[in-house]
């Protein structure tokens, strides 16, 4: 069985590097998005086991729009989703609308063991998710 994909969704490149760097050595397949447009389609396209936003991605959209996209969608509601993010707890608020299966926030800078911490978590959480509606 292949390693878990990953897309990563950052408007600069560096964090796209950095994370597709991080994540790679950890075992993983990384697919990099940079416009809300692309990460929706790749997403759709490809189903990874877990996508990475920042909240911004453009100056008028971002991690919020996407999450909504994939909520839509029978085919990516259950995809977790990490929101990387500098912003402080006022703009990071999440619409009462989107309701994704799984969202967890990782502080910029943050380290790689919290990145592979939130990684980990995340998976585990749709695998959890999985076997609960296997059993239903």
């Amino acid at each position: 069985m292949p390693p878990p994909l990953i897309v990563v969704v950052d408007d600069e490149q560096a964090v796209l590097d950095m994370l597709s760097m991080a994540l790679t050595y950890e075992g993983y397949r990384v697919l990099q998005c940079r416009t809300v447009a692309e990460a929706i389609a790749t997403i759709t396209r490809e189903q990874p086991a877990l996508v990475m936003l920042d909240l911004w991605i453009e100056p008028t959209a971002g991690a919020w729009d996407v999450s909504a996209a994939l909520a839509r969608e029978a085919s990516t509601a259950t995809i977790p989703i990490i929101v990387c993010t500098g912003a402080d707890a006022g703009r990071r608020q999440q619409p009462a609308h989107i309701q994704p299966q799984y969202l967890a926030f990782l502080d910029k800078p943050f380290s790689i063991t919290a990145l592979e911490s939130a990684v980990e978590t995340a998976l585990a959480s749709r695998q959890d998710h999985s076997q609960l509606s296997r059993q239903s």
